[in-house]
């Protein structure tokens, strides 16, 4: 079953669970680029069934919305890939802490160091989450934005000798990284 795009159909929040965990699985090393391989176990963890026409049509989908977002940000994935390389990439970072009296808890899904200090950032995979115009419009009324921010609080909270460089959010389906300095 396709949507009006032509890809095949998941529930948003099912597909970008399965985004995430290829990415996740790929852990940006693994090779240059992540595979069908990745897609399918991640497909598996969820039991989504990849077998048949369909299910190649699926893989091939899910692939390509990932290369679309690696091909449309270069230099972002070679700085990943040297963290990751160094040991110093970590995917869905736990996180809890008291903030604005309230205890939050979360995961952070991309945290990494390099020579400059830390950086956060936060995957939003569906195709309608920020529509075509400005930066600002992206955020949705500041709800990303605000989740990000709450994840950089929490950082700094858990670890406040370590320099968080900046976070930001990526919008994975349409190829555009926005980030915040601290």
């Amino acid at each position: 079953v396709t949507d009006a795009d032509e890809r095949p159909r998941l529930a948003p929040n099912i597909r970008g669970t399965v985004l995430h965990r290829v990415m996740e699985l790929w852990g940006f090393r693994d090779g240059d680029r992540p595979t069908p391989r990745h897609v399918e176990q991640a497909l598996r963890e969820e039991d989504i069934s990849h077998e048949g026409t369909e299910g190649e049509a699926l893989v091939s989908s899910l692939l390509d919305d990932v290369t679309r977002a690696l091909d449309a940000n270069p230099e972002l994935v070679e700085r990943l890939q040297r963290a990751a390389d160094a040991g110093l990439l970590y995917h869905e970072l736990d996180l809890s802490f008291v903030h604005e009296d309230k205890f939050i808890v979360g995961q952070v899904d991309l945290v990494w160091r390099d020579d400059d200090g830390w950086h956060i950032l936060d995957y939003k995979w569906g195709l309608a989450d920020i529509p075509d115009d400005d930066s600002a419009a992206r955020n949705l009324d500041g709800t990303y934005l605000k989740q990000v921010y709450t994840y950089a609080r929490g950082f700094q909270t858990a670890w406040p000798d370590e320099r968080l460089v900046d976070y930001g959010l990526w919008f994975c389906a349409h190829g555009v990284v926005d980030r915040w300095q601290v």
